[in-house]
């Protein structure tokens, strides 16, 4: 009378793993994501962490977005390569205006012609990699993720939980 699936039980999650996020994987979600807060901002890393996030970012992300972060890896090459549109270049403007729960979504669900890297890459490496981009962009956290934690620490009502929940 015991039926096994093979599946976890509804509602929990392997150990080690971060809180769900549970933004929609659409335009609406990737706005609501600007007040999520990367959890390994405020926690001094352990030894070894920022390493495995530049072998993460070489391994899955290098190859669109260069080694330097400019936008120009293996599969663009300066327009002679494979891709028939630049990667964005993570160096600009823009890019370190995004909030870090900006770029967290946009490796869970893929944004424009970048797939979803849910599968590749665990939640807490998807953070450890937004980390050391950070940290490659020359600064620390997202002008995003620091008027947020202004907004929240002047008692405003932008969330800083690493998770968020919605319906959809």
């Amino acid at each position: 009378g015991v039926n096994y699936n093979g599946l976890p039980v509804a509602g929990t999650m392997a150990r080690g793993d971060d809180a769900p996020f549970n933004l929609p994987a659409n335009d609406s979600g990737y706005a609501m994501s600007v007040s999520l807060r990367n959890p390994y901002d405020t926690v001094t890393a352990a030894p070894g962490i920022m390493a495995e996030a530049e072998r993460l970012y070489l391994i899955h992300c290098g190859i669109c977005h260069g080694t330097g972060l400019d936008g120009n890896g293996p599969l663009w090459k300066g327009g002679d390569g494979p891709y028939p549109a630049a990667p964005r270049n993570l160096l600009d403007d823009y890019s370190k205006k995004l909030a870090d729960g900006q770029m967290y979504h946009v490796i869970m669900y893929g944004k424009g012609q970048m797939g979803t890297y849910a599968s590749q890459l665990k939640p807490a490496a998807r953070w450890w990699v937004i980390r050391y981009i950070r940290k490659t962009q020359g600064g620390g956290g997202s002008a995003a993720a620091t008027a947020v934690a202004d907004t929240t620490a002047a008692g405003g009502s932008a969330g800083t939980s690493g998770a968020a929940t919605t319906t959809n």
